[in-house]
């Protein structure tokens, strides 16, 4: 196998690379492959990403995708560069394949304020303690001031920001994934490409109304393995119209993991393969 990113580059007949090498390389890895898979494909049409899609002379184009459908309608370009849609799955599917694990609960907390709101979490925190959670947050500074609380509250507890050093992000995502920590706050950098089949619990304490953020948050913690489910909860605080706003428009979402069949047709669905 070859690998392009992080400083490494090694280009061989079956080659894995993150897009932002991708771009860089890509002369390199033009007339080579005859086979491309976009991961994550919904990032294809952004402004620099595309330039892998639009360059890469592949003949035979695979996207795979979670959350296809774009905030700028850019979807399209997509479809354009990677092919049409082929396949797609319901949550309710990926449950019956054994793939992902059942939603338990999905439930909203409402707070008054911010500091009832960061009471509510260490309520719900205590409630789950013997639960793997992954806090999400949307900013350093909130995933500072709640990583500092849930140390004082006697939690054990890991940070992971976009300030973490590379060393301290595996230490910190390597003592979580042993169990030596229950909980993991995080900002915006877990949102994809992460998931831990024993974190069962999502607490999404701050965000943003994209409700691909939500569905790729929740994807965090639906690992599966036999016998577990997940819970899935939100933290509003009603007194910042910001919060409430996001909630509102991301509140569609939790209409994707009903596992109710008589449902089916009327929901969207989990657009998981192109």
């Amino acid at each position: 196998l070859g690998f392009v990113g992080g400083g490494d580059k090694k280009i061989s007949e079956i080659t894995i690379a993150t897009y932002t090498s991708a771009v860089r390389l890509i002369d390199e890895l033009r007339g080579r492959f005859e086979l491309v898979i976009f991961d994550e494909a919904h990032h294809v049409p952004a402004s620099t990403f595309k330039n892998v899609a639009l360059r890469i002379d592949s003949l035979y184009r695979l996207a795979l995708s979670a959350t296809p459908k774009r905030r700028d309608g850019n979807e399209l370009l997509l479809y354009e560069l990677c092919g049409d849609l082929v396949y797609s799955l319901t949550y309710r599917d990926l449950v019956k394949l054994k793939v992902v694990a059942p939603i338990e609960r999905f439930d909203a907390l409402f707070a008054r304020n911010p500091e009832e709101k960061l009471e509510l979490l260490v309520e719900l925190l205590r409630k789950y303690r013997d639960s793997r959670v992954i806090v999400f947050t949307q900013y350093i500074s909130t995933a500072e001031k709640v990583y500092s609380r849930l140390l004082k509250e006697g939690f054990s507890a890991e940070i992971i920001t976009g300030s973490t050093s590379a060393f301290r992000r595996e230490l910190a995502f390597k003592r979580f994934v042993e169990g030596r920590v229950s909980i993991l706050v995080t900002t915006t950098v877990l949102d994809e490409g992460v998931t831990v089949p024993d974190a069962d619990v999502a607490v999404i304490y701050e965000g943003t109304g994209e409700p691909r953020q939500m569905i790729q948050r929740i994807g965090r913690v639906l690992g599966y393995y036999p016998g577990k489910t997940a819970k899935v909860f939100e933290l509003v605080d009603i007194s910042n119209p910001r919060e409430k706003a996001a909630y509102l428009r991301r509140s569609w979402v939790r209409e994707l993991y009903s596992l109710n069949e008589a449902e089916d047709e009327r929901r969207p669905r989990i657009d998981s393969f192109l």
